[in-house]
C-alpha cells in the first residue's frame, strides 16, 4: 500500500479536489530538505512507500519482546514465525537460534527471512559484512521445515547440526523457495537430502555453500519438484551415508525435475558424483565439476580453495562463469554481493562457486559515510589501495537497486596507482540544484511542444521556477520526508572497467 506524504514547498498544496491552496509554511530541518531534493532527484516524487509488516528476533529479548522493533526484539523465533502472517517479513540479528529438543522450526506459510543483522539496522542494505553469522543450529532433528504454497525467501543464514531420518538441514513442499547467500554445513539424515530436501514446487538457490554435509542420496540436495536453479554455488566435501538395505552408492544432487539448472558454480571433493534419475533434465553450464560433465563453459580442474573455500589467486574458476552473468534482461543472475558480500564482478567475467575472487580488486575501500547537516550533504570516503584507478562516481537510490549518479571526482592517486590510504569528500551545498535539470527541460519542452502542450509546459516551469526560488530565499523546511537515500561509490579504472563499494544509507544529522 502507498502512502502519500505532502511535503509543503512554496506554501501550497493540493486540496481533495485537486485545486492549489495556500498553506502556512512551517519547516523544522534543512536537512530533510536536502533529502527530498535527492530523491526527486531519484524518483521525480518525494512520496516514499509504506513499510512491510516487519517482525524482528533477537538471541536476547529486549523491551516489550513483541518482535516489534529491534528495541522489543523477541528471543522466540518459532513464537514470531507462529504470529507472523502470510507474507511477512522476519529479521533476524546475529546468533544461535535452536528449537526445542527433537524438534525442528516449522514454518506454514510464505515469509522471507533474513538474517545477518547486528541489530540496529534499518534497512537490508545497512547489514554489514562484519556481523556474525545468524545460525539456525539443530537439536535432534532437521533444523527447518517448511510448506505451504506461495513464494518463500531464506537469505543469509547458516543452517547447521541437522540430525534424523528425513531431511538433514532443510526441507521444504511446495511453492517458490528462493535462497541466497546462506550456509549450509554438517547436516546428517540417513534419509534424503543432507543440506536440503525439496518434494514439490520450484527453488532458485544463489550464492551459497554446501559443505560437510551427508545422507543417502543428495549428500548437498535431494529434488523432485518443478524446476531447480543453482547459480554461483559452492559444493564440497559432502559425503555418502551407508544405508543397509540397499546397495545403491548415493549422489551429491539427486535430480528428479521437470529442469534443474546448475550455472556457475563448483563441485568438488564430494564422495560421488552428480546424477540425474532423468539425465536430458539437469543442464550445467561455466561450471567446474569433478569428472567433469558435458557443458557450455564446464571445466574440471583443482579450484585451489583456502580453508573457507574462497579461491586462491591462481584458480581456475576466476572469471571462468558465464560472460552475461548480471547482464540486464540476461537469465543468468547473481546479485550485486557474493556470499563474502565482496562486489560481484571483480575481474573481466563473474568467478564460479559462492565466492568472488578479490585479488584483483583495483582499489581497496575504506570507511564511507554520507551525511546531511549544516544545510549541505556530506560525502566522505577513503581508499586503502588504488590500481589503475581514474575516477569515481557517487550514485544513489530510492530502492538500494536502481542508481543514478549525482558526481564524478577524479582519483588522487599519482598515475591511477597508490599503496598509502587517501581521503575523499564531496559538499553539495544547497538544495535548489536538484531541480535545476528539471527547470531546464521543461524549458526544452516549451519550445518543442504543440500549442495545447506548450501552454502546460509553461505553467509547470512557472511553478517550478516558484518552487525554486521558494527553496533558495527561505529558510523553510518538509516537515516529513520518511523515505530513505542509499549512496555507494562506483570505481572505473583507465581501461574502462567499473566496481562498486559497499552501499549505505545517507544518515540525516
Amino acid at each position: 500500500m502507498i502512502k502519500k506524504r505532502i511535503v509543503k514547498l512554496s506554501g501550497y498544496q493540493n486540496n481533495k479536489h485537486g485545486h492549489m491552496k495556500k498553506i502556512s509554511s512551517s519547516y523544522k530541518s534543512i536537512s530533510t530538505l536536502i533529502k527530498a531534493a535527492l530523491l526527486f532527484f531519484l524518483t521525480g516524487s518525494v512520496f516514499s512507500a509504506g513499510a512491510q509488516n516487519t517482525r524482528y528476533v533477537k538471541s536476547s529479548a529486549s523491551g516489550l519482546a513483541d518482535g516489534s522493533s529491534w528495541a522489543n526484539a523477541s528471543n522466540n523465533l518459532q513464537a514470531v514465525i507462529d504470529a507472523a502472517a502470510i507474507n511477512d517479513t522476519i529479521w533476524i540479528a546475529a546468533g544461535t537460534y535452536q528449537p526445542g529438543n527433537n524438534q525442528w522450526f516449522n514454518i506454514t506459510k510464505p515469509l522471507k527471512i533474513y538474517g545477518g543483522f547486528a541489530g540496529n539496522e534499518t534497512s537490508l542494505q545497512e547489514r554489514s559484512s562484519n556481523t556474525a553469522p545468524t545460525i539456525l543450529r539443530g537439536n535432534g532433528s532437521s533444523v527447518l521445515r517448511w510448506t505451504g504454497a506461495g513464494t518463500k525467501v531464506l537469505d543469509r543464514m547458516s543452517i547447521t547440526a541437522g540430525r534424523g531420518t528425513g531431511a538433514g538441514g532443510l526441507s521444504c513442499n511446495d511453492g517458490v523457495l528462493n535462497i541466497s547467500n546462506c550456509r549450509f554445513f554438517d547436516n546428517r539424515t540417513s534419509g534424503n537430502g543432507g543440506g536440503i530436501l525439496i518434494t514439490t514446487g520450484s527453488a532458485s538457490i544463489q550464492n551459497s555453500i554446501f559443505y560437510n554435509n551427508a545422507a543417502f542420496a543428495g549428500f548437498a540436495i535431494w529434488a523432485q519438484a518443478n524446476v531447480v536453479a543453482l547459480t554461483n554455488c559452492t559444493i564440497a566435501d559432502n559425503a555418502y551415508i551407508y544405508h543397509p538395505y540397499t546397495n545403491a552408492n548415493g549422489n551429491t544432487i539427486f535430480n528428479n525435475t521437470n529442469s534443474f539448472l546448475i550455472q556457475n558454480s563448483i563441485f568438488w571433493n564430494n564422495t560421488h558424483a552428480i546424477t540425474s534419475q532423468f539425465n536430458n533434465s539437469l543442464h550445467i553450464s561455466f561450471s567446474n565439476i569433478q569428472g567433469g560433465f558435458s557443458g557450455t563453459g564446464n571445466i574440471n580442474s583443482d579450484p585451489l580453495f583456502t580453508a573457507e573455500y574462497r579461491l586462491q589467486a591462481a584458480s581456475p574458476c576466476i572469471n571462468a562463469g558465464d560472460p552475461q552473468t548480471n547482464t540486464t534482461g540476461y537469465a543468468v543472475q547473481s546479485g550485486e554481493l557474493d556470499l563474502a558480500t565482496t562486489n560481484r564482478i571483480v575481474g573481466t567475467h563473474i568467478d564460479m562457486g559462492a565466492f568472488e575472487n578479490e585479488s584483483a580488486l583495483p582499489v581497496h575501500f575504506g570507511p564511507i559515510e554520507a551525511t546531511v547537516q549544516n544545510q549541505r550533504l556530506l560525502v566522505k570516503w577513503s581508499t586503502l589501495t588504488e590500481t589503475n584507478n581514474q575516477y569515481f562516481d557517487i550514485e544513489i537510490s530510492a530502492d538500494g537497486k536502481h542508481f543514478k549518479k549525482l558526481a564524478t571526482l577524479s582519483s588522487l592517486a599519482p598515475g591511477g596507482n597508490s599503496d598509502l590510504p587517501l581521503h575523499y569528500e564531496y559538499t553539495m551545498e544547497a538544495p535548489q540544484v536538484m531541480f535545476l535539470p528539471l527547470l531546464l527541460y521543461l524549458l526544452f519542452l516549451c519550445f518543442l511542444a504543440n500549442p495545447k502542450t506548450r501552454k502546460l509546459c509553461l505553467i509547470m516551469l512557472i511553478a517550478g521556477t516558484a518552487t525554486f526560488l521558494g527553496c533558495s530565499k527561505s529558510s523553510s523546511q518538509p516537515e516529513s520526508v520518511n523515505a530513505k537515500i542509499f549512496l555507494h561509490i562506483a570505481q572505473i579504472d583507465r581501461d574502462g572497467k567499473k566496481e562498486y563499494s559497499k552501499t549505505i544509507t545517507v544518515v540525516n544529522q
